[in-house]
C-alpha cells in the first residue's frame, strides 16, 4: 500500500446502486494503482447497497459519508472533494466498474499531457460489452450535448484526443482547477453538471483528453431512472442553464434562435411520444430559473481566459456528428500542448 497522501481522490456517489456498489469497490480495490483514497458519498440509500460492502469499507484507504437526505450527484461529489486530499479529483459512478489499470492509465496521462486539467475513460457498456457507452461528451454549438460514440462498436473508440468534456461517470479533474471553478453546480442535482463543469473550466483555459486505455465498464442509468422522466427533465432544463450560463456573448446571440429552435423541436417530438408534460415542464422551469443563472454568467464572464476564438474551436458546428452521435474530435492527443 502506497504511503503518504494520495495522488488519486476517487468520489463515488451512491443512491440506491444495490449490488453494483460492491462491485465497483472491488474493481477499485483490484487497481495496479494503489496510491489513491475512495471517498463513498451515501445520499440516504434506502436499499442495501452498503449492506454487503463491509469488507470494502475495512480498507483504511475507503471512507463512508452519509447525507442525510439524497442532495444529488453534483452536491455528492462537492462533498467529498471537501475532505478529499488528492491532487487528482476522480468521480466514479457505482455502476461503473473500472478495469484494473484504470487508475495506472490517469496516472500515465496526467504526466503524458500534462497541460490537461480534465481527463476523460473509454465507457463500455457492460451489459452489452462489444458496445461503448461512450467517449468523451461533446457539445453542438446551439447548445445540446450528447456522450460520443455511445452504442458504436468498441474497435472504434479513437486513440487519445481533446474533446470538449468528460463523461462523470469516470473522469479525472485537477483538484486545484476543479475548486477554482467551485466544483460542480449543485443547483443542476444530476445530469449535464458534468458538461457545464467542463465547460466552466474551459472559459478558464483548460483543456480535456479523452483517453482510450483507461477503461471502465459501465451500466448507465442503474442507479436513476436514465430512460425516464427524471432523466429527461434534468437533462433538458440543464442544458438550457449550461448554454445561457457559460456561451461567450459573440456565439451566444448568434446560436439563440437555434437553441429555442432545438427545444421546440424536443417538444414537439415529446408530444408524439406521449411525454409532453415532462418536456414543457422541464423547459417552462429552465427558463424561470434563468434570472439566478444570468446572474452567474456574468460572473463567469468577467473572469473567462479562453478567447471567443478558442470556445468556437471547441464546439461541433456539424450536425450530423450529433445526429451520429459520432465522437468529436477537436484535436488528436499528438497536438495537445503540454505545460512548460
Amino acid at each position: 500500500m502506497s504511503a503518504g497522501p494520495p495522488f488519486f481522490s476517487v468520489l463515488i456517489v451512491n443512491y440506491n446502486a444495490g449490488e453494483y456498489l460492491e462491485r465497483c469497490l472491488k474493481a477499485l480495490r483490484a487497481q495496479s494503482f494503489d496510491a489513491f483514497e475512495a471517498i463513498i458519498v451515501d445520499n440516504n440509500s434506502q436499499d442495501n447497497s452498503l449492506f454487503h460492502c463491509h469488507e470494502h469499507l475495512s480498507d483504511p484507504r475507503i471512507q463512508l459519508i452519509r447525507m442525510p437526505h439524497n442532495v444529488g450527484f453534483a452536491a455528492g461529489n462537492n462533498r467529498g472533494a471537501s475532505v478529499s486530499r488528492g491532487e487528482w479529483l476522480v468521480t466514479l459512478n457505482p455502476d461503473a466498474f473500472p478495469s484494473p489499470d484504470w487508475l495506472s492509465e490517469l496516472s500515465a496521462a496526467t504526466q503524458k499531457y500534462s497541460a490537461a486539467d480534465m481527463f476523460g475513460s473509454t465507457q463500455i457498456n457492460a451489459r452489452s460489452p462489444t458496445e461503448l457507452d461512450g467517449v468523451g461528451d461533446a457539445y453542438l454549438a446551439i447548445g445540446i450535448p450528447w456522450r460520443g460514440g455511445m452504442g458504436h462498436p468498441v474497435e472504434t473508440a479513437p486513440q487519445d484526443y481533446e474533446t470538449f468534456a468528460p463523461c462523470a461517470a469516470a473522469a479525472a479533474y485537477r483538484a486545484s482547477s476543479f475548486r477554482q471553478v467551485k466544483g460542480f453546480d449543485e443547483d443542476f442535482f444530476c445530469y449535464v453538471e458534468d458538461v457545464d463543469l467542463a465547460f466552466r473550466l474551459r472559459l478558464m483555459g483548460s483543456k480535456c483528453i479523452q483517453l482510450k486505455n483507461a477503461q471502465v465498464y459501465h451500466i448507465g442509468g442503474a442507479t436513476s431512472d436514465a430512460a425516464g422522466s427524471f432523466a429527461r427533465y434534468h437533462g433538458i432544463r440543464n442544458l438550457i442553464w449550461v448554454f445561457v450560463k457559460n456561451m461567450p456573448a459573440a456565439i451566444f446571440w448568434l446560436m439563440l434562435p437555434l437553441h429555442v429552435l432545438a427545444l421546440l423541436v424536443l417538444f414537439v417530438k415529446a408530444v408524439h411520444r406521449g411525454n409532453a408534460s415532462v418536456t414543457s415542464k422541464a423547459i417552462l422551469d429552465g427558463v424561470r430559473g434563468l434570472p439566478p443563472v444570468w446572474l452567474q454568467r456574468r460572473k463567469i464572464q468577467a473572469v473567462r481566459r479562453a478567447s471567443t476564438a478558442d470556445v468556437a474551436s471547441a464546439l461541433c458546428w456539424n450536425p450530423k456528428t450529433y445526429f451520429q452521435r459520432d465522437a468529436y474530435v477537436i484535436r488528436p492527443s499528438a497536438k495537445a500542448p503540454t505545460r512548460s
